[in-house]
Order: structure tokens, then C-alpha cells, then sequence
């Protein structure tokens, strides 16, 4: 699980995706299936979190946060299949907040 990232409305963020903890012993990620962000309705009417540039290697999944709407909370959910063809799930948390 990724910890919560703290963000101002213009910066662009590095997310990171740790599966290390949910993967078998010898296992990596093989594939993204999706990673999504979800307004957590914490301001009404914020504009959405946008992702990009996503990768993986090794144990990790990696996009882009950018945009966003101060005060509001974003909730980042990667899904990946590993080389043992499992498919694992990981939740984040963005917040975007105006320093």
C-alpha cells in the first residue's frame, strides 16, 4: 500500500506502487491492468486527479498525479497481474491541498 501524498494543485507527483508486501517470494508484476483515481467528494464539484505515464518494474507500479482541486482528496487504485498470474490490488490516497 502507498502512503498518502500531499500535493499543490500544479505540481505534478510521482505515485509508487510497492506490491511487495502481496506478492509471492519470487514473484514480479507481469502487466497494469488499470491504475484509477476516484474523487473522495470531499469539495464539491472537483476536477479530477489526472494520471499518467504509467510503468511497472520489478515489484512496482509508477504514474503521474497532476491537476486536482485544493481541499480534495483523490483515492488511487493500481491492479496488476504478477508472474504467477495472480491479479493483486493496491489503494492510495492523494491529497491536494494549496500551501
Amino acid at each position: 500500500m502507498i502512503e498518502t501524498i500531499r500535493k499543490q494543485p500544479a505540481e505534478v507527483v510521482k505515485i509508487v506502487f510497492d506490491f511487495t508486501d502481496v506478492l509471492g517470494s519470487a514473484a514480479t508484476i507481469a502487466s497494469i491492468t488499470s491504475i484509477t483515481s476516484t474523487n473522495c467528494g470531499v469539495v464539491s464539484g472537483s476536477v479530477a486527479l489526472t494520471l499518467s505515464g504509467q510503468s511497472f518494474a520489478g515489484r512496482k507500479v509508477t504514474c503521474f498525479g497532476a491537476a486536482g482541486t485544493a481541499g480534495e482528496t483523490y483515492k488511487q487504485t493500481a491492479i496488476a497481474v504478477d508472474s504467477d498470474g495472480q491479479t493483486v490490488e493496491l489503494d492510495g490516497y492523494v491529497e491536494v491541498v494549496e500551501l
